[in-house]
């Protein structure tokens, strides 16, 4: 029995019973960071985590010590534990405000300010860990300090969540931090100084522990444009910048591309003292352990390309600088007329080259698929850049979960301009492991060179169509999304190059001013084959029941006609009416969802005067009257 830790794990309860969770957690971490694997600091953090509104965390703690052996201590050892664990201390709002979802601009914000992170990161005031886990896709290694321990708590479980092995968290203070001079590349003050009556020392602190040649990056509210009662001060551009200059002699660089709540800097630490010191990863918590990768399953990474000889090798050195180590690389030369094999000639040893008559997008995937070996297949783009991370990720994401088919990720925006790059924001992933064909139906929610797919599926499905110029991933992932469940990580794995350069195959090419327009029309082609296939598989936990069933071919009526797939509306809609009459179905039985399609679609049908569609949905427009519904 080690009584010194039941002493200290006592006292950490009496300081949580108090409300003084930073004491309480500050004495659990000390002795987590010595005995990562103790039992007993595991079962105080499972209680501590459910007293605090964190379930999913405290089931995981649980898992890690087993549910008998965790139940029978705090039944029979620590009846105090118990009553903590029961009590529900979720007084904080703040904490309720660590558990929400991003709004667009704030995922923005981290798309901009993560790739400015290099080498050894110090995020200040890390919070739950939502900008952490991005800026861990880029840097060496992210070193996370906040002053409250549920965020930090937070933070330690989603990046194992996403399988990161770079990022690491600690308890502390900004203002008086424990490292030495020159310890990080990169150190980011995000969201805090707003928060403090004093922000002088945070950056004292951040310029001391920045390495000769680093970077400091800032971002705080502009102005009055998030308000929020714990903010005690506010900044425009210039009071932030008067203040960076009381505090250091460094010039202020502004990143405009930053959503406009926002303002970010970005300033180089030019230090006369060069020696730099090594961060002490002994000082942070440890990570949660993560699963071991099985090495033994191959990607196979398919590049067609077209006339990208620019970007190209960009973007093969990227993926070539891939983590994971078992992989294949595939060119798949479309048929280019610029010097694509003179720049990919240094490579030849290093990938499998194939040409081939130009002939799209989609020939050159089928072609580069009929020689791929491994049981994963990634699609990615010839102008694009790979983070190094993306395949280890996403590998050790199926093979945590057997019942994926496919796994797509987050992505960032970059512009190449003649003064140098920008990054102006970031796609975030739609959670599509439920009803993932009915959702796309609305549309493509796919980020295609995110996407990693496991080989069995294209079996299954088959080859991408070539008949498509446009909306091949689209139709492709649609297929797909009819078999196998799809999985999402809300973590970037690539930027993603926007330019005007145009798309399309040699006898079909596309300028950028009418990608838009082209993309809707194959857009509709794949929509039309949706239509083609039974309604019970577009809609599997609907069309239960003759009303569910009349309701989701009215769901469907809808987003055809949405496509100006005005044959097949009417087609959906008349398949809906033969169940009601058969039926004898009486519209006070419809959901209120149900109601909201009608009138949408009788409103839009009607503006068309035609007379199949205003003889198509009468007949539900009558049975709204009967129930004096309108």
């Amino acid at each position: 029995m080690n009584k010194g830790l039941d002493l200290k794990l006592d006292q950490a309860l009496e300081f949580f019973k108090a409300k003084d969770y930073y004491r309480a957690y500050s004495i659990i971490f000390d002795e987590l960071k010595n005995s990562p694997n103790e039992e007993k600091i595991i079962y105080f953090l499972a209680a501590f985590a459910f007293a605090t509104g964190n379930n999913e965390l405290a089931h995981f703690y649980i898992d890690k010590v087993g549910r008998e052996k965790f139940y029978e201590f705090i039944n029979f050892n620590n009846s105090t534990l118990l009553d903590i664990m029961l009590s529900n201390k979720n007084e904080h709002a703040k904490w309720d405000n660590y558990r929400r979802p991003r709004n667009t601009n704030e995922i923005n914000r981290f798309g901009v300010t993560a790739p400015f992170c290099k080498g050894d990161v110090l995020e200040i005031g890390c919070a739950n860990g939502d900008l952490s886990s991005v800026i861990a896709m880029h840097a060496d290694n992210h070193y996370g300090l906040d002053i409250d321990p549920i965020a930090i708590e937070l933070a330690r479980y989603k990046i194992h969540q996403y399988g990161l092995d770079n990022c690491y968290f600690t308890l502390g203070d900004g203002t008086k931090l424990t490292y030495s001079d020159n310890s990080f590349d990169t150190v980011v003050l995000a969201e805090v100084l707003e928060h403090v009556p004093d922000p002088k020392p945070f950056i004292e602190e951040a310029v001391r522990v920045c390495k000769p040649g680093g970077t400091l990056l800032i971002s705080v509210p502009k102005g009055y444009s998030i308000p929020d009662p714990d903010h005690v001060r506010i900044f425009t551009k210039n009071n932030l910048e008067d203040l960076v200059k009381d505090v250091t002699e460094y010039e202020v660089n502004w990143v405009t591309e930053v959503p406009s709540p926002w303002l970010f800097c970005q300033i180089k630490i030019n230090k006369e003292d060069n020696i730099k010191t090594k961060v002490n990863k002994q000082d942070f918590l440890p990570i949660h352990e993560l699963s071991n990768i099985d090495f033994n399953e191959k990607v196979s990474i398919i590049i067609p390309t077209y006339n990208r000889s620019q970007y190209l090798v960009e973007s093969l050195e990227s993926v070539l600088a891939q983590t994971y180590p078992n992989k294949e690389i595939i060119i798949v030369n479309d048929g280019s007329d610029d010097n694509t094999e003179d720049v990919l000639a240094e490579y030849m040893d290093k990938i499998t080259y194939i040409t081939k008559e130009n002939g799209g997008k989609s020939s050159a995937i089928n072609k580069g698929m009929k020689v791929a070996t491994g049981d994963y297949i990634w699609i990615f783009d010839d102008d694009d850049i790979a983070l190094p991370k993306k395949l280890e990720v996403q590998i050790r994401k199926f093979q945590n979960d057997k019942n994926i088919g496919l796994l797509h990720t987050s992505a960032i925006y970059f512009t190449d301009f003649g003064y140098g790059r920008i990054h102006t924001g970031m796609w975030n992933p739609k959670d599509l492991s439920e009803n993932g064909l009915k959702e796309q139906l609305k549309g493509n929610h796919f980020f295609t060179p995110s996407v990693v797919v496991k080989k069995e599926c294209y079996l299954e499905v088959g080859q991408w169509d070539e008949e498509l110029v446009r909306a091949q991933d689209y139709d492709m992932w649609t297929r797909i999304s009819r078999y196998y469940k799809s999985g999402m990580l809300p973590i970037p794995t690539l930027h993603y190059r926007t330019h005007s350069g145009p798309r399309g195959s040699k006898q079909e090419r596309i300028s950028a001013d009418n990608v838009k327009e082209s993309t809707l029309k194959y857009h509709r082609l794949v929509v039309k084959k949706i239509h083609s296939l039974p309604i019970e598989n577009v809609f599997p936990n609907e069309a239960s029941d003759a009303v569910s069933l009349i309701e989701s071919y009215m769901e469907r009526a809808w987003y055809l006609l949405k496509n100006n797939l005005f044959d097949e509306c009417l087609s959906d809609i008349e398949s809906a009416k033969t169940i009601a009459i058969d039926s004898q179905i009486k519209f006070v039985n419809f959901s209120s969802k149900g109601l909201q399609l009608v009138v949408q679609l009788a409103e839009n049908l009607n503006r068309l005067g035609d007379a199949r569609a205003i003889t198509g949905i009468s007949y539900f427009l009558q049975m709204i009257k009967k129930a004096n519904i309108v």
